[in-house]
């Protein structure tokens, strides 16, 4: 099968799961409605999508240019293909870790990241909700990130694949018994796990920055288990951008360009 044919099933399916779960069996309450966030969420990431699909060299060229140059710490070490594999997965996790981190300490990268949190509640579409800008600069630092690995061509496209799925995953407002979320954290970032991070509280939204593997968060001590508040009455967002005016997309584009600016940080 083609490559983005692949991934693009792998999305939709892994997208209608997770939005018929979260209509059945909710986490929590939702501010607004899905027609009133939405189709906002899913504009600005074909805004994305398109910028993206433009750029003659995303991540999947730059793993064949890199195989073709014998580029890559992997080819150097000769590793064998399933510990190869294996560690392209682990790598690449812990660059989306520290990427997610950078966002949230740098200034000007803070900007863009505003658009994500402002959302007024996490479900499956705040996995989406990025602004063109970072989906840009996110592209760069993993198309270097892949030429300094020297993954294969289908490593890059599994890494893909799971990186969308686990964070429409980790952000659906699903409810998941408690002992069951305590064992799925031990290996995954879960749902409940990620909100804290979507806090309105700065300490803990600027916690749990894992995407897929919990490990980092543990390991680099940025890891909170509970909201203070609790998960029914924590607040969602970024105080002072509670206007639904910051639910178009028009006011989303341009957020990152205004002077005021958010305090998570």
């Amino acid at each position: 099968m083609n490559p983005a044919l692949l991934r693009l099933s792998i999305f939709l399916t892994t997208f209608l799961l997770m939005a018929g779960w979260e209509s059945l069996s909710p986490r929590r309450p939702l501010e607004g409605t899905r027609i009133s966030r939405w189709p906002d969420n899913f504009a600005i990431v074909g805004i994305s999508n398109l910028l993206v699909f433009m750029m003659p060299f995303v991540p999947v060229s730059a793993a064949l240019f890199a195989r073709e140059q014998g580029w890559g710490l992997l080819r150097a070490l000769k590793l064998p293909e399933p510990t190869a594999f294996l560690f392209t997965v682990l790598f690449l996790d812990l660059v989306i870790y520290f990427q997610h981190l950078l966002f949230h300490r740098v200034g000007f990268l803070r900007r863009f990241h505003l658009v994500h949190h402002v959302d007024s509640d996490v479900d499956v579409s705040t996995a989406f909700r990025f602004h063109p800008v970072e989906i840009l600069i996110s592209l760069a630092i993993k198309i270097a990130a892949v030429l300094a690995l020297g993954v294969s061509p289908g490593g890059i496209v599994f890494f893909e694949a799971l990186l969308s799925s686990s964070a429409m995953f980790n952000h659906g407002n699903v409810m998941i018994p408690r002992s069951i979320d305590a064992g799925l954290r031990g290996f995954l970032v879960t749902p409940d796990m990620h909100r804290i991070h979507h806090s309105t509280l700065r300490t803990e939204a600027q916690s749990n920055y894992g995407f897929f593997l919990s490990w980092w968060d543990r390991l680099f001590h940025t890891y909170t288990a509970q909201p203070q508040l609790g998960h029914d009455d924590m607040e969602i967002g970024v105080t002072g951008y509670s206007s639904p005016l910051y639910l178009r997309i028009d006011h989303m584009l341009m957020l990152p360009f205004r002077k005021k600016m958010f305090s998570v940080s």
